[in-house]
């Protein structure tokens, strides 16, 4: 896997060095002006901030983007956000020292030391930390398409169930059972700043919802109808419970036979989950799965599947424009 990481690096750095090549000449220092930061987007249970948007714009400029900046910033951040949730439920991570790293491999590039390009940045009202998360997004976004793709490969070659391929990598290659969920998310919308008496009234609504639906197929089928009451679904997909966050997984285990887990409160609103299928899986994936060869996939292969699992996180998500 770091080897992985380090050769996605390399071609992650390689695509970002086009475009920041001319941040290695030394920048006329201006001021930077910071307006107060505020929530301007809610990406499932995570947050895109003005801060965010305005630096990323900055930084798109900079760069010498033609277009509308903030656009195209809100809609990168907004990707990268679920890219780093998606990095989250399947257990891939990249450590601040690997992207620092990969930062100074830039600013070499550029001809300069960290140090200078970081300075360089700042002068210009960019944060380095706009570009390190870009960089931290990229490369973790390629390892997941990549996974996912020998997953998928693998899956062709001996029909294994993609859930055991990609999730359970490091498994001893002997056959194990492990229990499966497949969940659906329903979301009571509520804003953030709603009053207690709101609150408990949607809450409220949740519990009647809870109560008077028996079957995943019929609370879908019932929240569906209720869009334009602020009730939205999406489908999270299958789990074990190695792949869950150890939130979700608390909540399932929780919810103990019930269809649906205890109500939470979330930066979009109240939010329950429907356990809509539990089974017994084989967890049959040995190291062998790291030896699918992903070269047999052309960089155009990867760049559609890429897109297209992109097409699946946003068209699942939860977003919304708050306030």
């Amino acid at each position: 896997m770091a080897r992985q990481l380090k050769n996605a690096a390399v071609f992650t750095l390689y695509k970002v060095v086009l475009t920041t090549a001319v941040l290695s000449l030394f920048i006329i220092s201006t001021s930077p002006s910071y307006a107060q930061s505020k929530i301007e987007i809610a990406v499932n249970n995570g947050i895109v901030t003005s801060y965010q948007i305005s630096q990323r714009a900055r930084f798109l400029r900079l760069t010498g983007f033609k277009g509308d900046a903030r656009k195209e910033a809100k809609k990168q951040l907004i990707n990268e956000e679920l890219q780093f949730q998606e990095a989250k439920r399947v257990g891939f991570s990249l450590p601040q020292s690997a992207v620092d790293r990969a930062f100074g491999n830039l600013a070499k590039n550029n001809r300069t030391t960290s140090a200078v390009f970081s300075r360089a940045l700042r002068q210009r009202g960019v944060n380095p930390k706009t570009l390190k998360d870009l960089i931290k997004a990229r490369i973790l976004w390629q390892e997941i398409v990549r996974a996912r793709a020998r997953a998928e490969g693998q899956r062709e070659k001996q029909n294994r169930d993609v859930t055991s391929i990609l999730f359970n990598r490091d498994g001893d290659g002997e056959n194990k059972t492990v229990k499966e969920y497949t969940l659906e998310q329903i979301v009571f919308i509520l804003n953030k700043d709603a009053s207690k008496s709101k609150a408990n009234q949607r809450l409220r609504e949740v519990e009647s919802f809870r109560q008077s639906n028996s079957s995943c197929e019929g609370a879908i089928k019932n929240a569906r109808k209720l869009a334009k009451s602020g009730v939205v679904t999406k489908s999270l997909g299958r789990f074990t419970p190695a792949t869950m966050t150890p939130e979700i997984r608390k909540a399932v285990d929780n919810a103990k036979d019930a269809l649906f887990t205890a109500p939470k409160r979330s930066v979009n609103g109240i939010e329950i989950l429907a356990i809509c299928n539990t089974r017994e899986i084989v967890d049959n994936s040995g190291s062998d799965v790291l030896n699918f060869d992903i070269s047999q996939l052309s960089t155009t292969e990867l760049k559609e599947k890429s897109e297209k699992w992109m097409g699946t996180l946003r068209d699942r998500a939860v977003i919304r424009q708050v306030n």
